[in-house]
């Protein structure tokens, strides 16, 4: 099996509208190249709400990003509701 890699790594402030744009941009090569992605858990923002990562893999190797998610969020404990979730 192929090692994964990072390609692109950003951080975005959703809340601005630049970032946003940027956002889009990113998101709309995944959906134009056909690329399987796959979105894990890895941790919490400062604002205590869940944070993860996508993961996009190669053309047809939609079970590679899945496998990789799965481990990936037992290495960081998994999806933990923040509190008041349940509420």
């Amino acid at each position: 099996p192929r090692k994964p890699r990072v390609v692109i790594e950003r951080t975005f402030n959703i809340p601005s509208r630049t970032n946003s744009v940027i956002f889009l941009r990113a998101i709309m090569i995944v959906v134009v190249a056909e690329l399987p992605a796959t979105v894990a858990p890895v941790g919490f923002a400062d604002s205590g709400l869940p944070a993860g990562i996508q993961i996009i893999g190669a053309a047809h190797e939609d079970l590679t990003t899945i496998e990789f998610a799965r481990g990936l969020a037992i290495l960081m404990g998994g999806f933990v509701p923040p509190p008041g979730y349940d509420d």
